[in-house]
């Protein structure tokens, strides 16, 4: 890095959500070669004396996935690493990158996501390290590992640029940061080891999609996840589903760090002054899923049974009687939601009338979709003001696994990486054939992976493997997102790039 702040570079990739981490069959990351080629060729068309940064922004290494499965492994993180970067379907990776950083003028930037927060400890940052860079100091002073959240800043040209994964918009997914500064403390000490407070989205990974992923391969991959995800396991599986069971206890694993005030506000859906918007929105997501269970019901008076006894808890728990005791309260609507949720899943038929109830949930669910348009909704952007400040020209997030690129005003931009594991969707014309749908319904239920979805409905499967670019040009710096072939070339993706003016 040069001396001067924001460190200045000439071109800038990002890329983000790679999630290299468990053993063969759990792995949801699997092009270890065309990333490493893609590695292999950023520096082309970029002269010997100009400054590139490649930043690897979040969900890096994805220790969640190693076994035993842990919310935050304190004790045995090298060991995870050191495991992971020695299979050989990650392998390819870390050596392109030591490859990479070897070069003078190549830099190399890592920040924290939500699934390597293990990042922050000084021994698996070691491990990192020397694994990339060996005992060579002029490379590792080329490596800057930002582990506490705050994200990564620097100068393109004249342009501001900011890089964070951007978990820290996501109610499920927030990371208690003094919390991780004090495993850190307690690492560097040698105390032992604190326990740190994982977030809702930690612990469904843990306690439930690891469990699920053994039968149900597909749970990591499928955009959008809320509320695609729930109506699929719910209609293969059932009450047998771990995620049923989990969801039964969501309130409580939700509200469980809140006062009693805050969460009965937000399971009430009252606007009551003092409660954070980034809470009431965790809290409500479980009200969203209402017309996913009520669109499962196999007939249409079950579906307005389902949607008047949801009316009825919302009218229950609007008329608390004044007074009354907050945890008692508090008690009592918990109770009433736990009570009133199995009566989501309850209404199951034939193996061809869950399909077909499945199938016409997810064609009204998904009808005016747009998570896979480059301009489409989008909660990072919605609330970038948490997360960047006027001066920054461009924003770069990962996290959601899905392209994004979208002005914000005619001095500042935001991009998304995507990912680089593969996305299922399901497109419209499957959704329209019932035949072709109940084909796939039936491999979901006996445990196809995506490999083996694709044969069935290649175009389920997105396999885009995405970077952001930022370069400095005349009067100006430009970004874009670009699609990365298996060779490792870049090519553009359609209407993502913007150039923004500067002194």
């Amino acid at each position: 890095m040069d001396s001067s702040y924001p460190p200045r570079f000439d071109h800038l990739y990002a890329i983000s959500d790679l999630h290299l981490g468990g053993r063969q069959g759990f792995q949801i990351f699997s092009q270890g070669e065309r990333l490493a080629a893609t590695i292999g060729r950023l520096r082309h068309g970029i002269g010997d004396d100009q400054r590139l940064a490649l930043v690897i922004n979040g969900d890096f290494v994805d220790f969640l996935a190693e076994h035993p499965h842990s919310c935050f492994n304190q004790r045995n993180a090298v060991e995870d690493l050191e495991r992971v970067m020695a299979d050989p379907a990650f392998a390819p990776v870390f050596e392109a990158l030591a490859a990479f950083i070897s070069r003078r003028r190549n830099h190399l930037v890592v920040t924290l996501g939500n699934h390597d927060l293990e990042l922050c400890l000084p021994p698996v940052r070691h491990a990192l390290l020397a694994r990339l860079a060996g005992d060579d100091p002029a490379a590792r002073s080329r490596i800057r590992l930002v582990a506490d959240g705050s994200g990564f800043r620097c100068r393109i040209g004249g342009a501001h640029v900011l890089l964070v994964h951007g978990n820290a918009t996501d109610p499920w997914n927030r990371i208690d940061v003094a919390g991780l500064l004090a495993a850190k403390a307690a690492c560097v000490s040698g105390r032992t080891p604190v326990d740190f407070p994982a977030n809702p989205g930690t612990r469904l990974v843990i306690e439930v999609l690891n469990g699920l992923k053994r039968s149900y391969p597909f749970v990591d991959l499928l955009k959008p996840e809320i509320p695609v995800v729930v109506a699929i396991l719910h209609a293969v599986a059932g009450k047998k589903s771990r995620l049923t069971k989990w969801l039964w206890r969501l309130p409580e694993i939700l509200a469980g760090p809140l006062d009693d005030k805050m969460a009965m506000a937000c399971l009430s859906d009252r606007e009551t002054p003092g409660v954070p918007q980034q809470t009431r929105r965790a809290l409500r997501e479980l009200q969203e899923l209402d017309r996913v269970f009520a669109g499962l019901a196999p007939e249409p008076d079950d579906n307005a049974l389902l949607a008047a006894a949801w009316q009825q808890y919302v009218n229950e728990i609007s008329e608390d009687v004044p007074g009354e005791d907050d945890e008692i309260l508090l008690d009592l609507r918990l109770r009433k939601l736990r009570a009133w949720l199995p009566s989501w899943m309850d209404m199951v038929g034939s193996s061809k009338e869950k399909a077909e109830s499945l199938r016409r949930t997810l064609n009204d669910v998904l009808r005016e979709d747009r998570s896979f348009s480059i301009t489409g909704p989008d909660r990072i952007r919605e609330n970038i003001a948490e997360l960047a400040g006027d001066e920054i020209n461009f924003l770069v997030a990962g996290h959601t696994h899905l392209c994004r690129s979208i002005g914000i005003s005619e001095s500042r931009h935001y991009l998304n990486s995507g990912t680089w594991t593969d996305v299922l969707c399901f497109p419209a014309d499957l959704l329209q054939d019932r035949e072709r749908f109940f084909k796939v319904f039936q491999a979901i239920g006996d445990g196809a992976d995506a490999a083996g979805l694709k044969k069935i409905e290649p175009a389920m499967i997105r396999e885009e493997y995405t970077l952001a670019h930022i370069r400095a040009e005349n009067n100006g710096v430009r970004g874009e997102l670009l699609q990365a072939a298996r060779d490792g070339s870049l090519t553009d993706v359609s209407n993502s790039t913007r150039f923004i003016s500067t002194p």
